[in-house]
């Protein structure tokens, strides 16, 4: 075991799908939340399944493609993977790239689940990295200038965080069928790393 003895004790040791359980369960509590009657604070909480959909589907792939290079055959892209690791690459390179150089299969992005996610990514980069359009409204000759467009959060809707855990369950479960899941096995490896028990057949 690697670190000095000082490092060991400031540890807190888990198994590498405990994080991902852990924003899941603030997602699935969120997307139930937006039945908030306050239409502001129901805002609030819808943007926040946006931003905690993307971010599972991001430390999802931190601690799977960080297990799946320790793996016997798939050592071989360790060094450059701990290298995107140390270099704090992008949301998009990782997923536009990892599944690809360790799983040898690239995610569509253009159609089903792929498109969702990049639609998803979207919505939270609006919010996110909100910027005031400075635009002037003249108002029956009342001229207001410097108003910022905040559609992206006054559209918001319940579906809108329903759509984000759908998304995150959903672009998990492609990755791990790509690592070679079968149909019959999937559901438990979603629940592995999710959390998300599998419906009764």
């Amino acid at each position: 075991m690697s670190g000095n003895k000082e490092n060991l004790e400031a540890s807190s040791f888990s198994t590498p799908n405990r994080m991902v359980w852990q924003y899941f369960e603030t997602l699935r509590r969120l997307v139930r939340s937006p039945r908030e009657p306050d239409d502001s604070i129901r805002r609030q909480n819808i943007a926040l399944c946006i931003f905690m959909g993307v971010t599972v589907v991001e430390t999802f792939m931190n601690v799977f493609f960080r297990v799946a290079v320790s793996e016997e055959g798939r050592r071989r892209h360790e060094k450059g993977f701990l290298a995107d690791l140390d270099h704090r690459r992008s949301l998009d390179y990782k997923i536009r790239n990892w599944p690809s150089k360790i799983l040898g299969q690239e995610i569509d992005l253009t159609s089903g689940i792929g498109r969702d996610f990049s639609t998803l990514k979207g919505k939270r980069n609006s919010l996110m990295h909100f910027t005031s359009t400075h635009d002037t409204l003249n108002i029956g000759g009342l001229v207001i200038n410097g108003t910022a467009n905040t559609a992206a959060f006054d559209d918001l809707v319940p579906d809108d965080a329903v759509f984000a855990l759908k998304t995150a369950e959903g672009i998990i479960a492609l990755i791990l069928s790509m690592n070679g899941a079968t149909d019959k096995q999937l559901p438990w490896a979603v629940q592995l790393w999710t959390g998300k028990v599998p419906l009764e057949s």
